[in-house]
């Protein structure tokens, strides 16, 4: 265990060293970042058609090097992702030069979108590469005649590919926590290895056939399957225990985890700063060390079989919660539950899906039958991620900011601390009442906190407390802090906040019950000092309510033509109501509010004619400045771009109308961005944003931010240069 420990350690360490230098090694030149056109080559590495435009797709590709188009410059070699809208996408595993304009600086290691994108050369997919797809292209025939419900489940579960998954399913399995299964990870690889080694035991094959069907085994995988550092992370162990395995050694987790995460970020610098990464090794280095003594205390109660699967989802969720708290991913109160219902149908999906994916070339048949059988075995999974998603309290999230960084590592070393046979504190003394009662009493309160009872209430109690974040007084409830612009997730509605030093305004607040009062509380918010109401419309005026029963708010700005349910909701709070004209304003410390636009007032209750009259808000919230467009139609956004003349620069621009397709070529021309936030619910049924809307902004070099597909969006200027920065990172996977 100590010599696990010192690797683990020395692991860290080096880790350090090489993060530095990837960060050296990030940058790329001036020229490819100052709106000049440069060539990308790479492979491609996913093609996501867009629904409403079929022939049109998003292609990332692994870049490997990059030319400047521009006379005397020169190419080099560079890594990482770069992404696109193209017509007629190449398929996965083609090798392509796309041609294109980067916006911001890209660096190695980073997702970058190339605006204006088009494929130079295309090379199809050859040698090992066209066998893969072959071999995806036969299990996706194996499974094309499932359920809608279980056909995408299956998919991901196996391979890792949610593009047939249905986005109200994806939000589900988000909810429960359930999103890891969809994403290859390390699990995959145990359960395939595990069901290997048991046939090979039975069949008592020796271990020079053993260890290598091991190693062959999980390189197939890792070829066929779509992952990151996870799966890089897994290979590598697998080897390491196929190693053991041949030399009649026996394998242990600690140590082939130390070599496997030094050795991929000495040969790879940058996968230090794969969050995927880093959650595997925590996860892995958790369940090595803790599981087996929780499960067999746990066993005494709930019976062998069931302790041993909570012990694992329990441990392995605590070992990562402090990452996944410190960078802002959402994590909710069911995923354990979930997880433990959901795990015996996981491993039966994983082995027979793997071998409808190994069969579906050589036995299409057969594979179809064990297709049809991993989907029977599906649907507990479908079945567990709707009933925790919509389970009482299924939206509550774990306390933010450091108070949650610091409850999250309360949590895991409580885990430790009963796990590992608890502290050695205690002794004698403890109490009063003459010296053989205080010793007594000593020698009891040391043994209990020698005990595993001890680190059971210490995790406990910091996971009551991280999950009643949200209700606990300010000082306590861990906000997230240092943004200056935050997009609400509040679904398909708006809510948009700036803040300056000391005061805070609300642009729209979404529909009643949509979640502005979690966005609050999560952020911080205590008083409005300011809220804009850009137009009459329940997705941007229902939740006035909402955010009065958690804020004070000083002024109200109501839209134009506002019902007399909203003039009157708007009076109840008690603040001072205007009707704001071209040109109203209002300004605090760091922070300043100026409407542009006003009206004209709708006639009707006509949406396009109220969407059009929505007031459009200028911001400057330390250090950034934001437009925000409401609802606007296309006559607003040409009146707008007629008022703004030759041009405004912004950071940010709220899109109008949630990214529809009603969007003014006129406007995009006046008005220049860094990023585009939209507010838009996930799998909502408008089909917003749309596809035009996404790749007009790309093409103008706006980076889109949107909450269906990040959750709240949180923006700052970063200290010193000015950039453009994410307080938070879009929600991921891996916040399951």
């Amino acid at each position: 265990m100590a010599t696990g420990a010192v690797v683990v350690v020395a692991s860290l360490v080096v880790g350090v060293g090489a993060a530095a230098t990837a960060a050296a090694d990030r940058a790329w030149v001036a020229a490819a970042t100052s709106g000049g056109r440069v060539e990308v080559t790479g492979v491609v590495t996913s093609v996501a058609p867009l629904a409403a435009e079929p022939d049109r797709a998003r292609v990332s590709i692994a870049a490997r090097t990059w030319q400047v188009v521009a006379p005397g410059d020169s190419g080099g070699e560079a890594r990482g992702t770069v992404s696109a809208f193209l017509d007629d996408a190449p398929s996965w595993g083609a090798t392509v030069v796309l041609s294109g304009r980067l916006a911001e600086p890209w660096r190695a290691a980073d997702a970058a979108d190339l605006a204006g994108a088009t494929v130079v050369a295309t090379r199809p997919a050859t040698g090992w590469r066209a066998v893969v797809i072959d071999v995806r292209a036969a299990f996706a025939r194996a499974t094309a005649e499932l359920p809608d419900e279980v056909r995408g489940l299956v998919r991901g579960m196996v391979l890792g590919d949610r593009a047939s998954m249905p986005p109200p399913q994806v939000a589900a399995m988000r909810i429960a926590g359930l999103t890891h299964l969809t994403a290859v990870s390390g699990a995959h690889f145990a359960i395939m290895v595990a069901a290997l080694l048991g046939v090979l035991r039975r069949a008592r094959a020796p271990r020079l056939i053993a260890g290598p069907a091991v190693l062959g085994v999980a390189v197939a995988l890792a070829t066929i399957v779509t992952g990151g550092g996870s799966v890089v992370r897994a290979l590598g162990m697998a080897a390491l225990g196929a190693g053991a395995l041949v030399l009649g050694r026996r394998s242990s987790a600690l140590p082939a985890l130390s070599a496997t995460v030094l050795s991929i970020l000495v040969l790879d610098p940058p996968a230090a700063m794969d969050l995927g990464l880093a959650l595997s090794a925590s996860a892995v280095l958790g369940l090595a060390t803790l599981a087996s003594p929780w499960a067999a205390r746990l066993s005494r109660a709930v019976g062998r079989g069931v302790a041993h699967a909570l012990a694992m989802t329990v441990v392995a969720q605590t070992a990562c919660m402090p990452l996944l708290v410190a960078f802002g991913l959402e994590v909710g109160p069911w995923a354990p539950a979930a997880n433990l219902v959901a795990a015996p149908a996981a491993v039966a999906v994983t082995l027979l899906g793997m071998g409808a994916l190994a069969l579906g070339v050589i036995a299409p048949t057969l594979a179809g039958a064990l297709g049809w059988a991993a989907g029977g075995a599906a649907w507990p999974v479908a079945v567990a991620a709707r009933a925790f998603s919509s389970a009482p309290g299924a939206e509550v999230r774990w306390a933010g900011g450091g108070a949650g960084v610091v409850l999250a590592l309360l949590a895991l070393v409580g885990l430790a601390w009963g796990g590992l046979g608890g502290s050695r504190l205690g002794g004698s003394g403890l109490g009063g009442g003459g010296p053989a009662g205080s010793a007594a009493r000593g020698r009891g309160r040391g043994r209990w906190l020698r005990s595993w009872r001890g680190g059971a209430l210490l995790a406990a109690g910091a996971t009551a407390l991280g999950l009643a974040g949200p209700v606990l007084p300010a000082p306590l409830r861990g906000t997230v802090s240092g943004w200056s612009i935050v997009a609400c997730d509040v679904g398909q509605g708006d809510a948009i906040l700036a803040r300056g030093a000391h005061a805070t305004v609300l642009i729209d607040t979404g529909v009643s019950g949509a979640g502005l009062d979690r966005c609050l509380r999560r952020f911080g918010v205590t008083r409005l000092d300011l809220l804009v109401l850009s137009h009459e419309h329940a997705d941007h005026t229902g939740g006035i309510a909402d955010a009065a029963a958690i804020v004070e708010i000083d002024r109200i700005w109501l839209p134009l033509g506002a019902a007399e349910r909203t003039r009157a909701s708007a009076e109840a709070t008690g603040a001072v109501i205007e009707e704001p004209v071209a040109g109203s304003a209002a300004a605090w410390e760091g922070l300043a509010v100026r409407a542009l636009q006003a009206g004209p007032a709708p006639r009707s209750r006509d949406g396009a004619e109220v969407n059009d009259s929505s007031t459009v808000v200028w911001v400057q919230a330390r250090g950034l400045t934001m437009l925000a467009l409401g609802d606007l139609e296309i006559a607003g956004q040409e009146r707008l771009a007629r008022t703004l003349g030759s041009g405004i620069e912004v950071d940010v621009v709220k899109v109008a109308h949630h990214g529809s397709a009603v969007q003014s070529p006129l406007l995009a021309d006046a008005m220049r961005a860094r990023a585009g936030l939209i507010s838009a619910g996930e799998g909502n049924v408008h089909g917003h944003p749309a596809p035009a809307t996404l790749a007009m902004l790309a093409a103008a070099g706006t980076v889109a931010l949107r909450t269906d597909t990040c959750g709240d969006i949180a923006l700052a200027a970063v200290p010193g240069t000015g950039e453009l920065g994410l307080v938070l990172p879009c929600r991921t996977d891996m916040a399951g």
